[in-house]
């Protein structure tokens, strides 16, 4: 019998291994202690593998700092594949096992690894997200692992209609583990066109005209809470569409952006010369994944351009010294200065007039929805309520447009990189299902009224006394 153990220090883990006879006598023992360590030299950040005996990993090490930041991965991603990686080399050397050695039986008891064990055990679909970072490493370095690739062809049937439905076959890895497809499916928590309207009146009440900005942006562009907050003066431009100047947003990362401003599926540079680049260049320029347009009517824009104008006046006379810590980037110094300004600032403030962080966002708007009487999650946040907003942008395309948007279209409009992220809206609530099924089944006996009839009135009246009784076999 062998036993692996997680031992908790802190906030890290160390690794043992015990192996048992058949009396329950400790037989052999092993212990690991791989980590990855963030290393932060000038302006870039480096994470490093090693274990206590000083022993580097190479491999991982030019994955992480050099590969994954070609490919515009952010610090966030690369640091949890660190530790993806970190943990899979614990695994070889507790089973004495090298990675060209593995069989499905050792890519069984790696996801067992992966899933853990009591209070800190992973969901099913978190350890096929290791797995999959496992293949991206493995890919980037040529490294065989036949076993951990090995495919099997799946059907899922993803829409269906009275008279039409829509399949996809697509290959699955046999060693990932089953994922509740109910539940990844299930329309998610949203905001309604009520809910939302409460909230901005909630924020009015209290003079938050940078709650009522961020609340606009996510509930009727479906602007991720990052992208929103990553924001500088620099973002917000008019771009020249069909002999239009449409006001427009660009999502793009800088070197001065936190963790939480950064905007999803954009290049991450990893120093300011990056900016040059084509790749960078390129994506923020012309790819309409990375712009938001503000076409909606009424006077929002003339809103929008007043508060960025009122943010920056109010921040230089009130919050001098925090509002010159709170510059960011210039990523094209000659656009820029067409507006006539020398230095580029994040638009959302904080009241020190730094740039407003998303924890602090997140209490403000907890408050909110506890006033607007909007049920959160107390225990177990699985339902981020910036994100809510997002959702609702979602749903009003998707199931209250009449005609609804299609898919394809939403999928655009939501910068979703797969069609499958945006299917997720088209599927119908416990509360829609049970309606259709409550109307149908009304139809059914409005059409028939004989099955009506014996439905609701001769079983009633007749079972007790049957004259037959129960089948006879």
């Amino acid at each position: 019998m062998i036993q692996l153990k997680i031992l908790q220090q802190g906030t890290g883990y160390r690794y043992r291994r015990e192996d048992y006879d058949d009396e329950g006598n400790v037989i052999y023992t092993k212990s690991s202690d791989v980590r990855c360590s963030r290393v932060k030299l000038g302006q870039k950040v480096y994470f490093i593998i090693n274990d206590t005996q000083g022993n580097s990993y190479a491999d991982a090490n030019y994955y992480l700092n050099e590969r994954m930041p070609l490919f515009g991965k952010s610090e966030n991603t690369r640091r949890k594949a660190g530790h993806v990686i970190a943990r899979y080399e614990n695994f070889l050397k507790l089973m004495n096992l090298q990675t060209q050695d593995l069989d499905m039986q050792d890519i069984t008891r790696l996801t067992r690894f992966f899933k853990g064990a009591a209070d800190i055990q992973c969901k099913n679909g978190t350890v096929n997200d290791y797995l999959g970072t496992l293949r991206d490493y493995f890919t980037a370095n040529d490294i065989d692992c036949q076993p951990l690739f090995k495919k099997r062809l799946v059907e899922t049937e993803k829409v269906t209609g009275d008279d039409f439905s829509v399949t996809m076959l697509r290959y699955t890895y046999v060693s990932n583990l089953p994922v509740n497809s109910r539940d990844k499916e299930v329309v998610p928590k949203y905001i309604t066109m009520d809910e939302y309207t409460k909230l901005i009146k909630i924020a009015q009440e209290a003079g938050d005209i940078y709650g009522i900005m961020l609340m606009h942006l996510m509930f009727r562009y479906g602007i991720r809470l990052g992208g929103c907050i990553g924001l500088t003066e620099e973002d917000f431009i008019y771009m020249k569409i069909g002999g239009e100047d449409v006001p427009t947003l660009i999502m793009r990362n800088r070197m001065s952006d936190r963790p939480d401003q950064k905007a999803k599926n954009r290049i991450t540079p990893q120093s300011r010369d990056d900016y040059k680049s084509a790749e960078y260049m390129d994506q923020w320029k012309y790819d309409d994944y990375s712009h938001y347009y503000l076409t909606e009517s009424g006077k929002f824009v003339e809103a929008f351009t007043s508060f960025i104008k009122n943010t920056r006046e109010w921040a230089m006379k009130n919050k001098p010294e925090n509002y010159r810590q709170s510059e960011a980037d210039i990523v094209d110094p000659e656009s820029f200065r067409e507006k006539g300004l020398d230095k580029n600032h994040y638009i959302f403030l904080n009241s020190q007039g730094k740039p407003l962080s998303a924890q602090t966002w997140a209490k403000r708007l907890r408050a909110y929805f506890f006033v607007a009487e909007i049920k959160v999650d107390k225990d177990r946040r699985k339902n981020n309520l910036s994100h809510r907003f997002r959702h609702g942008f979602a749903m009003m395309h998707a199931k209250f447009m009449d005609p609804p948007v299609p898919a394809h279209v939403l999928q655009k409009m939501m910068h979703h990189k797969y069609i499958s992220s945006t299917m997720v809206y088209y599927n119908p609530t416990p509360e829609e299902e049970l309606e259709q099924k409550t109307k149908l089944q009304n139809k059914v006996f409005d059409d028939n009224p004989e099955l009506k009839d014996i439905i609701d009135k001769y079983l009633n009246d007749n079972f007790d006394n049957a004259e037959n009784g129960p089948i006879s076999e």
